[in-house]
């Protein structure tokens, strides 16, 4: 799941917004999976391939994976829709306030959208 979320930034920034298509639904389902994983509420972050719960050390490095891949989708979002982003970005602020104590990345991009 993470390395979807990278590839979507990765071409969002390069290729900009054309790579969404024109149906808005398939924005609003990204941006509906981008903030489960921010809300620590996706399948992906409580099902495991081998039938077994991770231990603790383990679901945290996978949290922090995958969170962090999902706020660099937040980021390339913001960069490619521009202005159209602004309405979408106020379900995602509350959830990387959570985070700007923890990584320095949303700190950043927090303060470059204030």
């Amino acid at each position: 799941m993470a390395e979807i979320f990278r590839c979507l930034s990765d071409s969002l920034i390069k290729l900009g917004p054309g790579i969404l298509g024109t149906d808005e639904r398939e924005t609003t389902e990204i941006i509906a999976i981008t903030l489960l994983i921010l809300e620590r509420d996706h399948p992906s972050l409580n099902d495991d391939d081998e039938n077994r719960l991770p231990d603790d050390e383990e679901r945290a490095e996978i949290e922090l994976v995958l969170i962090d891949a999902a706020v660099d989708v937040v980021v390339a979002l913001a960069k490619a829709l521009k202005g159209n982003f602004i309405r979408d970005f106020e379900s995602f602020y509350r959830q990387l306030v959570k985070f700007t104590v923890h990584c320095p990345k949303v700190k950043m991009f927090l303060t470059f959208v204030e």
